[in-house]
């Protein structure tokens, strides 16, 4: 399965390897032509297109006109919103949609789009990028809704422990299967509430051998201010 990684979006060869190891495996254990996929984050389509190959049932949402008009030219049946996320995000709420996986991959940081996605999945699997180190180097402070809830951020390791701690008090049984590092990117797979153990075993063995461009343990202590 050869995608081409301008279209996936990652300049780092590595960082785009990785992502299509997970995408692979999660096609293998986790979608079937039933599964319903959000992506809140779909950019020009890489990952669409492979979630594509097994199942029709995916709603895209991009902002960006020169993507979704992409976006549109290479999926024309799917469910395609040209608009801010979080106002569909919070659209789908009110419908009360529920997904089997939700995919989050924005350039920097989402603590909202992932407080809203806690309400539109109750079984499967949650896949996060974040970004908030960058955000932080850029913008000289904490997400905002960090802040409000008091959390305290000074190291990537706080960082880190802040995350699971949010993602944890708002989903379901919330399990972290997976994280790897890249570019000071993190790429991140939870479980949510029931899934198949078994399922869960073999996507973990699969991706097991992914590499990150530098190690957590080398990051967890850098400071982000």
């Amino acid at each position: 399965m050869e995608i081409d990684r301008k279209v996936i979006g990652y300049k780092n060869t590595a960082g785009a390897q990785n992502k299509i190891i997970i995408a692979k495996a999660m096609i293998n254990y986790f979608i079937d032509e039933n599964t319903k996929i959000l992506e809140a984050y779909a950019g020009t389509g890489g990952m669409t297109e492979l979630y594509n190959i097994k199942t029709n049932d995916i709603t895209c949402i991009e902002l960006e006109e020169e993507k979704f008009k992409i976006l549109k030219e290479r999926f024309p049946k799917l469910k395609l919103y040209h608009n801010d996320n979080i106002l569909i995000l919070k659209e789908l709420i009110s419908g009360e949609k529920k997904y089997d996986i939700i995919d989050l991959d924005p350039y920097g940081g989402c603590p909202q789009q992932i407080q809203l996605a806690s309400k539109l999945i109750d079984n499967g699997m949650l896949i996060i990028t974040t970004g908030e180190f960058n955000y932080v180097r850029r913008f000289g402070h904490i997400p905002k809704i960090y802040q409000e809830l008091g959390y305290k951020i000074e190291t990537w390791k706080d960082f880190n422990d802040v995350l699971h701690d949010f993602i944890k008090k708002r989903f379901n049984n919330a399990n972290l299967l997976f994280q790897y590092n890249f570019n000071k990117i993190s790429r991140i797979v939870y479980s949510i509430g029931q899934v198949n153990a078994e399922k869960i075993q073999s996507f973990k063995r699969d991706i097991q051998f992914i590499n990150s461009d530098f190690t957590f343990e080398k990051r967890k202590q850098k400071t982000l201010f």
